[in-house]
């Protein structure tokens, strides 16, 4: 199964990240990748988005990692609510004695 996800390039503090299809099996970072679908830039907020690609990739059954999918709404090319990607604190529970 096809995941798209964020690839993380550059140095030490000067992030880039780039936009890849890749089998969910497989990291990101490795080089197996089926395609280079943009790149964002989180300092100075540019990114760049193939459109045509993400959208024949989600068409056949590829999904969008959380992050990429928030960044996707954020950008217009998807029509959804974003997702919660942080993990929610469970409660702690008080025993009586």
């Amino acid at each position: 199964m096809l995941t798209i996800r964020f690839k993380r390039e550059g140095v030490k503090k000067q992030g880039l990240f780039r936009i890849v299809a890749v089998d969910k099996r497989i990291s990101a970072a490795s080089s197996k990748n089926k395609g280079v679908l943009g790149w964002w830039d989180p300092k100075t907020k540019k990114s760049l988005i193939k459109k045509d690609l993400i959208m024949k990739y989600l068409k056949e059954g590829a999904i969008p990692s959380p992050t990429v999918h928030n960044f996707l709404v954020k950008n217009g090319l998807i029509k959804s609510a974003k997702i919660a990607k942080h993990k929610k604190a469970k409660k702690k529970e008080e025993s009586a004695a």
